[in-house]
This record gives C-alpha cells, sequence and structure tokens, in this order.
C-alpha cells in the first residue's frame, strides 16, 4: 500500500520541485539578459579592425587572461559602435585596440584603451579589476572608451 500511496503523490513532488527550480533558479539569472554599445572614439577611419574583449574579474585577473567575449568591427567616422548582445549582468573589464596591420595583436603604436579609461598603452599599464571595471545591468548599457 505504501508503494501506491507514493505513486500517487510522485507527480505533485515533482511538479514542486520544478516550480522550486524555475523559482529559485531564476533569481541566479536574474532574469533579461543585458545588450552592450561600446562606442570607441579616436580610431583611424578605414585602418585595419577595432577589437574589444570583455573581461569578468577571474578573466582579467587571471595571468594567461582570456576574455569572456569578444567582437570587432572596421572603423568608420569619428565613433565606432560595436555592439554585444546577451551579455550576462555583471561587472567587467573592456579593452579595446584598433588592429592597423591585422595581425592580430596589440602593438606598441597601435591605439588602445581600457574602460572607464584608466589606462591606455597596455606596455605601460594593466589597471586593477576596481580601477576599470564597468557595471552592466539587464537591459541596455552603453560605454565609452577613447583609444590614444
Amino acid at each position: 500500500m505504501s508503494g501506491n500511496i507514493l505513486a500517487k503523490r510522485a507527480p505533485r513532488a515533482t511538479a514542486l520541485i520544478v516550480a522550486c527550480g524555475f523559482l529559485f533558479g531564476g533569481a541566479a539569472w536574474a532574469g533579461k539578459p543585458a545588450t552592450l554599445s561600446i562606442a570607441i572614439h579616436n580610431a583611424d577611419y578605414d585602418a585595419g579592425f577595432v577589437h574589444v574583449a570583455l573581461y569578468d574579474k577571474a578573466s582579467w585577473i587571471s595571468s594567461v587572461a582570456q576574455p569572456v567575449r569578444t567582437a570587432s568591427r572596421h572603423p568608420g567616422g569619428n565613433v565606432t559602435i560595436i555592439p554585444l548582445a546577451d551579455v550576462k549582468p555583471g561587472k567587467y573589464v573592456i579593452e579595446a585596440y584598433q588592429d592597423r596591420n591585422n595581425n592580430g595583436q596589440i602593438d606598441e603604436d597601435e591605439p588602445h584603451g581600457i574602460s572607464q579609461n584608466a589606462c591606455r598603452r597596455k606596455s605601460e599599464c594593466h589597471p586593477s579589476f576596481p580601477d576599470a571595471y564597468v557595471t552592466v545591468k539587464a537591459g541596455d548599457n552603453a560605454i565609452s572608451i577613447d583609444l590614444d
């Protein structure tokens, strides 16, 4: 008889577990993702590509920094806008540079910038996460980075 009772309660228990998973699991993601519009200023018109890299705290302070997201766009005009969709809300450092010679790396003579304009040339500094992070909230976000 006890097997029958468990069999009858199992659907309710499963429904309760599923409902709790949606309720408490949703709180961890906090709902809607973010979109980020990154305005890059001072890129040379029509020279190579502008690259941006998004770092969370763990990836920024790592000795082998691997960005959580990257994007690139051919520069055009005074401001180059690089959009990022479906970004998880949080704190990030954003690094940008213009790869004029398209060799895939930041060379000393190429324009470079970091969020909060914390420092410019990569060879001159690597700011701490608290000095350079921006907060990305759910919904639309916009930041600006000046290249040197």
